[in-house]
């Protein structure tokens, strides 16, 4: 049978080959060669693959297999592009890839999952203990307690919330002109959140602002990038480096934000550090 179809030998031994290279490098223990996008391992047998390919396409004579190939190929073109996108913009992470982040940014290019799936590296950074807060909202300190409930809670009985009437949930606020101005400062916040239905745009918001005027540092991490479903609590985090400070009564603000939607959050871990 092969004999008589010689495209058909080559396409099955094509499919034949491509699993062999594919465990091969499966095999290895850095099988992912590194974060990159695709997987360049693959890349010296593009040539023999495509002459295949071309076999293939050449040797249709049905109107409706040239038609849904085109429409395939077109398909996977357009993907591939937005994929590409995904990766340049930080949507699309480098490594540790799995089947529910791949879901979770499927055909997004929102610029508000920026990030969200790629966890920072504070890896060789100085944590200043001095300035390391904790609010797991049991007995908050943070003020506007009429954000606070025990509805649902991470840890503990009690959590706090923010949604069209209650805009901005308690938040840690101090002057930042404080802090150590030597080094170049991130700040790394990391809490859990809860949404009961995915309509919210909830974002947690780190404002550097003077006495008088607009905040000059507006960084916002939308917290729909982490939390892929309804009814489980997902932590989400960011790692955002500080301007200098222009004045010492310059206020830092963070705390979640929302518009719209609900959004709960609890167990807030806010740590400054800076690099070695």
């Amino acid at each position: 049978m092969f004999g008589q179809n010689p495209i058909l030998f080559l396409s099955v031994n094509a499919v034949l080959f491509l699993l062999l290279v594919t465990f091969v490098f499966a095999s290895w223990s850095t099988w992912a060669f590194e974060g990159d996008y695709g997987h360049r391992a693959f890349i010296d047998f593009y040539a023999f693959f495509a002459i295949l390919l071309s076999f293939f396409l050449n040797s249709i004579t049905a109107r409706w297999v040239k038609v849904s190939t085109a429409l395939a190929c077109v398909l996977c073109l357009g993907l591939n592009f937005l994929q590409m996108y995904q990766y340049t913009h930080w949507i699309m992470p480098c490594s540790g890839m799995d089947k529910d982040k791949y879901w979770a940014i499927f055909l997004r290019y929102d610029m508000s999952y920026q990030g969200a799936l790629e966890r920072p590296d504070t890896t060789g950074f100085n944590v200043l203990s001095n300035y390391h807060y904790v609010n797991d909202f049991e007995h908050n300190t943070w003020g506007r307690n009429e954000n606070i409930t025990t509805e649902y809670a991470h840890s503990g009985t009690h959590s706090a919330f923010v949604d069209e009437q209650n805009q901005v949930s308690p938040q840690l606020s101090f002057k930042p002109a404080a802090l150590p101005q030597n080094k170049p400062l991130f700040v790394l916040i990391k809490l859990w959140a809860y949404k009961p239905d995915d309509d919210n745009d909830a974002a947690l918001l780190v404002c550097i602002k003077p006495e008088k005027g607009a905040c000059y540092l507006w960084h916002l991490t939308y917290l729909k990038g982490f939390v892929f479903h309804s009814d489980v609590w997902t932590e989400a985090y960011t790692l955002v480096q500080l301007p200098a400070v222009k004045s010492p009564t310059d206020e830092l603000d963070i705390a979640v934000t929302a518009t719209k939607g609900s959004m709960y959050i609890d167990d807030m871990d806010v740590v400054f550090e800076t690099p070695q």
